[in-house]
């Protein structure tokens, strides 16, 4: 598999993410990764996803694609899981950035222009922002 650079993933479950209690979600898939050292194929620049019922925002410590979840739209019905993420481990390595919401919503993703990075403004159902995000191929940055 050879994506074309700034190829997007997009999946139902998320290559890595977390539900209550902290548990990782989705060992299998990462276990299918082991042939591309635990991570998604070069030329992946986002992972998306959605089925945990929260927004997660992921980077992590050996520089692997990000991944966001987008399950914002069912807040009700997830367990609760602690707002930083950060620091935790997860498909071999650990998150240097991690974030979960669990507040009602959906997200506005912008591709990048040409090397720039990807825009993820995440809202309530009103379109008040509730934070926002920059996704490059190897980290992102959230306030």
């Amino acid at each position: 598999m050879r994506p074309a650079p700034g190829s997007w993933l997009l999946s139902h479950r998320p290559v890595w993410g977390f539900h209550s209690h902290r548990k990782t979600i989705n060992v299998t898939l990462q276990q299918a990764l082991a042939g591309f050292n635990g991570k998604v194929p070069e030329g992946i620049a986002l992972t998306l996803a959605g089925h945990i019922h929260v927004a997660e925002v992921l980077s992590f410590a050996d520089k692997r694609t990000p991944q966001l979840v987008l399950g914002n739209g069912g807040t009700m019905l997830a367990g609760k899981i602690k707002s930083s993420l950060s620091g935790e481990r997860i498909g071999g390595t650990a998150v240097s950035y991690g974030h979960a919401d669990h507040r009602f919503g959906f997200a506005v993703l912008e591709p990048p222009a040409e090397g720039g990075r990807t825009a993820a403004a995440f809202r309530d159902p009103n379109g008040t922002k509730l934070f926002a995000c920059t996704v490059g191929p190897s980290d992102l940055a959230c306030n």
